[in-house]
């Protein structure tokens, strides 16, 4: 959906040129580490491949780029010189959403101000998702190529009010705080929502479980049962 060029970083993997193909993935995603490890890859269900044997392991190839190119390409990486146009962008939430389109507005010479009120950014993947899918490490990873750029990252942070955020000379606002609040199944006795109740074993809120049932087959429900257990 993004529109990133994976021949083209493919090809640079397979010839070794791990760096120059985390350079290709990063004209499109800032987040290699996350995308790479989590992601959904139903760009692999379009892989032509599917008609003879399998797909191409494409964001396998990206998490490789990654990991491989990342200290190369930090190493090179030159923070944007900002853009006088008049233009100061504010992102509400340090999430993937955030963290991206802070990417991208610093990038192109905007001045940025992430506003994050966690003590450290990624959102649901490093406060929800389990570590045994991905860890803090790979999630910091992508923050930095963020912080490169020149973001202005201001953690433990409260979302500002709007007439605030204009008093300051803002121009532009991106509230990308997420969905948290939970649906409700409507069933009595002791229900946990999911998204709180990982979010509270991560943070090692660990209560004594009993018998455990888990409703639904997804993603999120095998994460669930894999930390109940």
């Amino acid at each position: 959906p993004i529109g990133q060029d994976i021949p083209e970083y493919i090809e640079l993997c397979r010839q070794g040129k791990y760096a120059k193909a985390l350079e290709v993935i990063l004209e499109k995603n800032p987040l290699p580490f996350i995308t790479g490890t989590i992601c959904a890859h139903h760009c692999m269900d379009k892989c032509t491949r599917n008609f003879y044997d399998q797909s191409v392991q494409i964001r396998a190839a990206k998490l490789a780029a990654a990991e491989r190119g990342y200290d190369q390409v930090m190493a090179s990486l030159q923070t944007p010189a900002p853009v006088l146009n008049g233009k100061k962008a504010a992102i509400i939430g340090g999430g993937p959403t955030g963290m991206a389109a802070a990417y991208f507005c610093a990038r192109a010479g905007i001045p940025t101000t992430l506003f994050e009120k966690e003590a450290a950014l990624g959102g649901i993947v490093r406060h929800v998702i389990p570590s045994f899918r991905i860890s803090d490490a790979a999630i910091e990873k992508d923050a930095s190529l963020m912080r490169k750029m020149g973001v202005d990252v201001q953690l433990n942070t409260p979302t500002p009010f709007v007439g605030e955020l204009k008093a300051q000379g803002y121009t532009h606002i991106l509230f990308a705080v997420g969905a948290w609040k939970a649906g409700s199944l409507r069933i009595t006795g002791n229900v946990k929502p999911v998204i709180a109740w990982m979010r509270d074993v991560k943070a090692g809120k660990i209560e004594k479980l009993g018998r455990v049932a888990v409703v639904g087959g997804g993603n999120t429900a095998m994460d669930a049962a894999r930390l109940a257990l």
